[in-house]
């Protein structure tokens, strides 16, 4: 096992290094990763151990909103032990949401590994003491609770007439919301991913919970949860995009319960702060 926490070491080293010469990004932090092994003895097979492991980073880098994709991209195809969850921020944008008492970007600052930092850069910023009160963090929980039934009354109604396509595109916008409100309520960040495959991912940060509904490790649950990631584009610009009724129905229930399961822990998380 202590060889292959060392190759996962050597291997992200290694990304890191590729996405500094890259990219060129003033610091990289650390905030968050999730380590897993999988062991495996038995009469019937080879023993094997396979180790996964999933960071979080956050980058300040110029010109992130058009660097965004292409930085996601990078780590799919540069780094095969786990998944890199990456958000970008340019520093204007950090010190603006800094003076506006934003929780994730002060937390991530003060407590964060920094990875890579360039000599010349520092962000002179003062880091104020967060407001712990949750009320604004509650109020967007709310919000996109909201949004989220709605687009969920939107997809029943379209179950109901079988129109399973425009069903399945409600269902994604119901993800999305459900996204929104969690990172909102449990890290104080405004996502402005529509990526759900990523946004549900950047969840694992705090809890691995909502992802699990949709990838559990089958080809049959992989291959549901590409409709549904797909449906935002492909229904909106493809005649041949056609979600089946049985799909649709399984997408459903899958959704319909990361609904409730956000309403759940959101409430947990307010009532804590109380």
């Amino acid at each position: 096992m202590n060889r292959i926490m060392k190759q996962q070491i050597k291997t992200f080293n290694y990304f890191l290094n590729a996405l500094v010469q890259r990219f060129d990004p003033m610091q990289v932090i650390c905030f968050g990763h999730h380590h897993t092994m999988d062991h495996l003895e038995s009469f019937f097979t080879e023993k094997y151990t396979i180790g996964h492991c999933n960071y979080f980073l956050l980058l300040i880098i110029k010109a992130p909103a058009s660097l965004s994709h292409a930085l996601q991209e990078f780590a799919n195809r540069n780094y095969d032990f786990g998944t890199i969850t990456m958000l970008a921020h340019s520093p204007q944008a950090i010190v603006e949401s800094l003076s506006l008492n934003n929780r994730f970007f002060s937390t991530v600052l003060s407590n964060g590994r920094s990875l890579y930092k360039k000599e010349v850069f520092a962000l002179n910023v003062e880091l104020a003491h967060t407001d712990s009160s949750f009320k604004k963090e509650a109020f967007h929980f709310n919000h996109h609770m909201q949004l989220a039934d709605g687009f969920m009354g939107g997809a029943s109604e379209c179950m109901a007439n079988a129109q399973y396509t425009i069903c399945v595109f409600n269902l994604h916008q119901v993800v999305e919301q459900c996204c929104m409100a969690l990172l909102y309520v449990f890290l104080d960040y405004r996502c402005s991913i529509h990526n759900i495959k990523r946004m549900l991912t950047l969840c694992c940060c705090f809890s691995s919970e909502p992802f699990k509904i949709f990838v559990s490790g089958s080809a049959h649950d992989s291959r549901l949860f590409g409709i549904l990631v797909k449906s935002y584009s492909k229904s909106r610009y493809r005649t041949d995009f056609i979600v089946n009724a049985t799909d649709a129905k399984e997408l459903y229930s899958k959704v319909a319960c990361l609904l409730e399961m956000t309403k759940q822990m959101g409430a947990d998380r307010i009532a804590r702060s109380i």
